[in-house]
């Protein structure tokens, strides 16, 4: 399917499919225009070896040199919480890190579950200093490749000089 989206997503254009979390399921609903009938999520399709993703968002830490370390712990602790796992998905429909968590009704939508299902095959970012600005270079490629039908290929060859570099 065809999907025309609003200007939520950049402006009206075709759009076919995009790769991205839950967290745009509410923006689809809300600022499209469409019906649930009208639009859906799969997980990624199986290529020769798997399926897998990259799973993101943010981390707790709490660093060597904290003057506060048995509060910083106990705030780790409280996030980590179902509850409070379950209270930031509501509030940023972020997935929730705990599999527990993935029981509620709040997840039961079919829709959410597609993710999470697809949490079973993937894996974390790789620790790459540079991994933001790969990631934006990445993005550009598939850019003028979809909105401006250059070659998959010479988009591929020109990003892969580019990451040799950026971690040279």
């Amino acid at each position: 399917m065809n999907l025309t989206i609003g200007q939520s997503f950049g402006g009206k254009a075709p759009v076919p499919m995009f790769i991205s979390g839950p967290w745009m399921v509410n923006s689809i609903r809300s600022d499209t225009g469409l019906k649930d009938n009208q639009w859906d999520v799969a997980p990624l399709p199986k290529g020769s070896k798997n399926n897998m993703s990259n799973t993101g968002g943010g981390d707790i830490a709490v660093f060597n040199y904290t003057k506060k370390r048995a509060n910083a712990v106990r705030l780790v602790k409280f996030l980590s919480r179902r509850s409070s796992q379950l209270s930031y998905y509501k509030n940023s429909n972020s997935m929730p890190t705990l599999k527990s968590a993935w029981t509620d009704k709040s997840l039961s939508d079919r829709k959410i579950q597609v993710f999470r299902k697809q949490l079973d095959h993937s894996q974390p970012m790789p620790l790459v200093r540079q991994w933001d600005e790969i990631g934006q270079k990445y993005l550009s490629a598939w850019q003028q490749i979809s909105l401006k039908g250059t070659s998959v290929q010479k988009e591929m060859n020109t990003y892969t000089s580019q990451v040799n570099r950026i971690l040279k």
